[in-house]
C-alpha cells in the first residue's frame, strides 16, 4: 500500500494494530467516507463507535437489512430506529448520496480486477435471479457474511439485486 498508495493515521508509522485504537483509526475512516454502511453488529460493537463517529461528522449511515432475530441485527436494527436509511442495493446508496446510477451497458464495460472468491460468486450468476439463501449455500458461506461480499460487488457493478435478495449478474 505504502508503494502504491496513501497510508493515513493519526500514529505513527509501526504502531500496533492494538484495539484501543480502532476508534481513532475509524474516525479516519468515517471521515474519508461519504456515508457508512453497517451489515452486521452486536449491541456493544465497535461498528456502532463507527456510526456515531459518522453521524457526529454529518456523514450519512446506512443499514443493510438482516434476521430480525439475530443478535448480530441488534445493532443496525437500533440505528433504523434513530434515523440510519435501510440499504437493499447499491442504488438506494447512490440515490440517497446524489450520485449516478450506471446503467447495465455500463455495467458491462466495466472490467475489475475481482478476488477468486468474489468471481466465483459473479460467475454462479446469471440473468435468472436467484436467492442469497442459495447462493450462500454454493458459495458455503452464511447469508449474513455473502450479505457483506455481494455488496460490494454491486457498488463494483458486478452483481444486481433484484426484489427478494434475489441476485443476478
Amino acid at each position: 500500500m505504502v508503494l502504491k498508495g496513501a497510508v493515513v493515521s493519526e500514529f505513527p508509522i509501526g504502531t500496533s494494530a492494538d484495539p484501543v485504537h480502532f476508534p481513532r483509526r475509524n474516525h479516519v475512516i468515517s471521515g474519508l467516507s461519504p456515508g457508512v454502511i453497517v451489515v452486521e453488529a452486536g449491541r456493544k460493537s465497535g461498528s456502532l463507535i463507527t456510526t456515531r463517529i459518522a453521524l457526529e461528522q454529518d456523514r450519512d449511515v446506512f443499514k443493510l437489512h438482516g434476521p430480525i432475530t439475530a443478535s448480530q441485527s441488534e445493532g443496525p436494527h437500533a440505528l433504523l430506529r434513530d434515523g440510519a436509511t435501510l440499504v437493499r442495493n447499491v442504488e438506494d446508496v447512490l440515490d440517497k448520496l446524489g450520485l449516478p446510477t450506471p446503467s447495465k451497458r455500463e455495467r458491462a464495460t466495466v472490467v475489475l480486477s475481482l478476488l477468486p472468491e468474489e468471481q466465483r460468486i459473479v460467475n454462479s450468476l446469471s440473468s435468472d435471479p436467484i436467492h442469497i439463501d442459495a447462493l450462500a449455500r454454493l458459495a458455503g458461506r452464511t447469508p449474513a457474511s455473502l450479505s457483506t461480499l455481494l455488496l460490494g460487488l454491486e457498488l463494483e457493478n458486478q452483481v444486481t439485486q433484484n426484489p427478494g435478495q434475489r441476485y443476478t449478474a
